[in-house]
């Protein structure tokens, strides 16, 4: 069960509660092997694609950042070699010397399994959501059909429910005994629902 035991409340004020009911869901050898390797792969494309970026010109940070120019090695998957000319501005003028720099894309190291917990973790970052009576929304890591299980605690620190949402529904804020939802249709167009909360 996981400990959420401290609360912060509106007035500023901490307090503690007892541990919460919760399915721990263990992480196999297979599933670990899997997520390291989906992790590691996109690292190593995040980091490729920004040297990348780099020898085309547009900098670390995009198109719009300035004096950077071309390289003779493009990374490729799983680092590589690159090196960057920009001009060096002399006197106010940008057309001075040219300055060389050799940039090496490193090769992202994979995790080992012993790494990776043996279970998935409760919640993740940004999953708790407030409504208008002071419970808690926290969406958990459970899936059900695809959909994530939401459990509802009280001000007291009290599991008092578990709720799904519709299929392709987000919450986007709360109201007095209603949470309001935002809607994909097929067309890609977001709609907006109501629904009361009990």
């Amino acid at each position: 069960m996981p400990p959420l035991k401290d609360w912060l409340d509106a007035d500023g004020s901490w307090t503690s509660t007892g541990r919460m009911p919760y399915a721990w869901q263990r992480l196999g050898d297979e599933e670990k092997t899997a997520l390291i390797d989906s992790v590691h792969a996109a690292m190593q494309e995040q980091m490729d694609s920004m040297a990348a970026r780099m020898q085309r010109g547009e900098g670390p940070g995009g198109p719009n950042t300035p004096t950077r120019g071309g390289g003779s090695a493009a990374p490729g998957a799983g680092g590589g070699m690159m090196i960057i000319t920009e001009r060096v501005e002399a006197g106010g003028r940008a057309d001075g010397p040219v300055r060389t720099t050799t940039m090496h894309t490193p090769n992202v190291v994979k995790a080992e399994l012993a790494d990776v917990p043996d279970y998935r973790p409760a919640f993740g970052q940004g999953a708790v959501r407030a409504d208008r009576e002071g419970n808690l929304w926290i969406r958990t890591s459970t899936m059900i059909d695809g959909r994530p299980v939401y459990d509802i605690v009280n001000s007291r620190g009290e599991l008092v429910d578990r709720v799904q949402l519709p299929r392709n529904r987000t919450i986007a804020g709360f109201g007095n005994g209603v949470v309001y939802l935002g809607v994909r249709d097929e067309n890609g167009v977001t709609h907006l629902e109501k629904a009361r909360i009990r």
